[in-house]
């Protein structure tokens, strides 16, 4: 899904970092002393797939010199589409301090599992020549002279690496297809990075020292790296879906020893240590032999205060069978007295009634075929942020913001039954949102908004849900796609301080903002210019990714290159100007050929 506007910019400002890390010559300040580095994933997601799970078989690091080091030789699973509000920790190591020059990424598509959303099984993934991506993928990230990183002693030098799936995926819906293009941005020491999270085998608990070890694993359940996480007096410790606070909760840990753990919060800046908000083990965390439902609540029979039957949209996994489906409606049965919910990282426990109509779950028991118990002690429902895309009914009155729905995640409105064993909890076209200490500026009638939150329980008085954030997409948060079935000479030129695109022989050419989608004309000609005076602009070619944070430089680079080599396509996130078909850009990716 599409970042908001401001993210970007944040993210732009922090790859500026990478200029001023080094010098362009010698081999970077450290003469041969080891260091901390940890390596992060996170991803831009995309509005039309609902898994991009991939195998990262390894990261390597070149320095000037051209000595190369695998910072990450065993290979672990990620699915990217997860990692919109999160990075994921995949790996810590002792890295020879100075300066590098490039880092290329492998990711093996082997036993890749990506799926288009509304689709029950895997699409095909090819490349810009057409060709199935069976295999393993390298993307190699050169960093020019006077913005090459360096990794310095004396501090846990952190990488973020962003797969920017809203730049690299073309869908194709009906043929379930997707062409993969990599796009990928690197930062080094974000000053305001994401909430990161690991997951991994609990290793051993240090209760007096308010610590313990999670081990990260590779797919053959090699060990990749150890990690030692810092708890504190707020941190949230759900095991096995009871919650516990601070100490008791760490103590109670000790009996998860050997099991799969959640981690989420805060990488220390001098040491590689991962100080903890949020703890999840035993039951109700993947991994730990439950079967498992993740999707949205679309019906539900039984109102409050009794037990109740599920219909959840989504994926399951059915551990013993080792089966997966995707798009599919399960039926969940809960039990009020017994079933476990909870609200990822709160620290209170609730009751099935908070599970209602919309709300995105991650529900674990047992799983036959299609419907799964989850009304023993051990059946956990774990509530999930949603997103409510609606159009706003008017500005917000008295905190509260009405609008019409159109879509919880990916899921169209029409799916949703709001009737609860006969009496209706919401309605859609006026769908109510409690908005206290939520940013509203600037919304009005027609808004077009993603407000992330929580859906208000079973016959619940007040507002249909609570935001914790919105993002007005009316005029921001807009992505450009054009792509040529067989990529082309002549399809860019310079045109004042813009990049002209020539769009009549695309066999993509649009502009969309998650609620609808702009088709690109040939007149009057699409341009493309810069939103800020810094930005992201990346040129891809053969693997390699050549990235500039000035519009014109990458322009000049990026018209030198098209003469001879032809464009595949040009993606481009900011906002847009339908009647003169300018897309003003923070970020524009330009693949070659």
């Amino acid at each position: 899904m599409l970042r908001t506007l401001l993210t970007r910019c944040l993210a732009v400002s922090l790859a500026l970092t990478l200029a001023g890390c080094g010098s362009g010559g010698g081999g970077g300040g450290g003469g041969g002393a080891m260091t901390d580095v940890s390596l992060v994933l996170t991803d831009a997601a995309s509005d039309e797939l609902s898994v991009f799970e991939v195998d990262v078989q390894n990261v390597v690091f070149t320095k000037l010199n051209g000595n190369t080091v695998s910072v990450l030789p065993r290979t672990t699973r990620v699915d990217f589409l997860e990692l919109e509000s999160l990075g994921e920790l995949i790996t810590g190591v002792s890295l020879e301090a100075g300066t590098y020059k490039q880092v290329t990424l492998e990711l093996d598509f082997a036993a890749a599992r990506v799926v288009i959303a509304g689709h029950t099984t895997t699409a095909t993934v090819r490349d810009a020549r057409g060709n199935a991506i069976t295999g393993v993928v390298p993307v190699t990230i050169d960093f020019p002279a006077g913005r090459r990183p360096i990794v310095r002693v004396g501090r846990n030098n952190l990488f973020v690496f962003d797969l920017a799936l809203d730049q690299s995926v073309v869908v194709d819906e009906p043929g379930n297809v997707v062409t993969f293009t990599p796009v990928w941005t690197v930062e080094i020491d974000p000053a305001s990075p994401k909430p990161i999270a690991t997951t991994g085998v609990l290793q051993r608990v240090d209760v007096n020292n308010l610590a313990f070890v999670v081990e990260r694993r590779a797919t053959d359940d090699a060990l990749i790296a150890e990690f030692t996480v810092e708890t504190g007096g707020s941190t949230v410790f759900q095991l096995g879906g009871d919650v516990q606070v601070g100490a008791p909760g760490l103590g109670a840990l000790v009996a998860h020893i050997g099991e799969r753990v959640f981690v989420q919060g805060t990488l220390d800046a001098t040491r590689r240590v991962l100080r903890a908000v949020a703890v999840e083990s035993g039951a109700g965390v993947p991994g730990n032999g439950q079967d498992w439902v993740l999707g949205h609540v679309v019906a539900r029979t039984g109102g409050a205060g009794v037990d109740a039957t599920l219909q959840v949209l989504g994926r399951s996994l059915d551990v013993s069978a080792g089966t997966r489906r995707f798009n599919t409606v399960h039926t969940v049965n809960v039990s009020h007295a017994d079933t476990k919910v909870l609200r990822r990282g709160a620290g209170n426990r609730l009751d099935s009634d908070a599970i209602n109509i919309g709300q995105l779950v991650w529900v674990f028991g047992d799983l036959s075929t299609t419907t799964l118990d989850a009304t023993a002690a051990t059946g956990v429902v774990r509530l999930l942020r949603t997103s409510i895309f609606g159009i706003a009914n008017g500005a917000p009155a008295g905190d509260t913001l009405t609008v019409d729905v159109t879509r919880f995640d990916l899921r169209d409105v029409s799916a949703f039954d709001f009737d609860v064993s006969g009496s209706v909890q919401a309605d859609p076209d006026a769908y109510t949102i409690d908005v206290t200490g939520v940013s509203t500026t600037g919304i009005t009638t027609g808004s077009k908004l993603r407000v992330f939150g929580w859906i208000a329980g079973v016959d619940a008085s007040g507002a249909d849900a609570t935001a914790s954030s919105i993002v007005d997409r009316t005029t921001t948060a807009s992505v450009m796609l054009v792509q040529w079935s067989t990529p082309r000479l002549g399809v860019l030129d310079a045109l004042a301080a813009s990049l002209s695109v020539d769009v009549s022989a695309a066999s993509v050419r649009f502009v969309g903002d998650g609620f609808g989608s702009t088709f690109l004309t040939a007149s009057p000609t699409p341009t493309v210019l810069p939103l800020t005076t810094v930005g992201l602009y990346s040129i891809v070619e053969n693997g390699s990714i050549e990235t500039n944070t000035s519009f014109p430089t990458f322009r000049q680079s990026v018209l030198s290159r098209a003469a001879t080599v032809p464009v595949f396509r040009v993606a481009a996130f900011g906002t847009f100007d339908a009647g003169t078909q300018a897309f003003s850009a923070l970020t524009v990716t330009v693949v070659l050929d």
